[in-house]
């Protein structure tokens, strides 16, 4: 279908643009594609936040995506929201689960953000690569989204020790009304790239699981 197709001559409609609006995180995933520092490394002010929404908005996207590290731990996070909801874009966030708590929830509801969760497989290969506890974590704020209805999707990066799982996630989504399972490569910079001959499936096992 594609052969000899100009790939730069072809357009499509802008659907998205994402900000990975920090680099802090509680977690300690091998597959991250950041290191294993602490601190705010520079974050923009919320200023320079309602800035890059409007520079967002201009650009035409409908949506404003939202990831990190993890988002959540802005204090700032729900004015930027707020602010990119009021001028009508939709805001799609992604979370770990690992710093939820009521006031959070109550904002991505109060704001109606779309709201994915990392779930990397059943909870002895989630826990494998994300820590121990994070499956039973990140599985209660999966039901809360659910029940909200502000659940989107759920993401998975695919990895030595889930890809023969990854029926469950799918199942998950299915189950909890998430809009779509989304799976990710790894990306071999930060962690990834120190743990890459560990985490990274072979050729044959990409092959098996798809």
């Amino acid at each position: 279908m594609f052969a000899g197709m100009d790939m730069s001559k072809v357009k499509a409609p802008l659907y998205m643009i994402t900000w990975r609006c920090t680099r802090r995180c509680v977690g300690t995933c091998t597959y991250c594609s950041f290191n294993f520092e602490v601190g705010d490394f520079g974050e923009v002010s919320t200023e320079d936040g309602f800035r890059i929404v409007d520079q967002i908005y201009d650009f035409g996207s409908p949506w404003f995506g939202i990831s990190g590290g993890e988002p959540l731990l802005r204090k700032d996070i729900f004015e930027i929201v707020g602010y990119a909801r009021k001028i009508g874009l939709e805001v799609s966030l992604i979370t770990s689960g690992f710093v939820f708590n009521e006031d959070l929830f109550n904002g991505l509801v109060r704001n109606e953000v779309h709201t994915a969760i990392s779930i990397d497989g059943p909870k002895e290969a989630n826990d494998k690569v994300r820590g121990v506890g994070s499956y039973d974590k990140a599985f209660s704020v999966m039901k809360r989204l659910s029940e909200a209805g502000i659940l989107d999707c759920l993401v998975v990066t695919l990895n030595r020790y889930n890809y023969k799982y990854i029926e469950h996630p799918i199942k998950l989504g299915v189950d909890y009304g998430a809009r779509m399972v989304v799976f990710h490569n790894l990306v071999p910079v930060g962690r990834a790239g120190q743990n890459i001959e560990e985490l990274a499936p072979s050729p044959e096992e990409y092959e098996w699981t798809f």
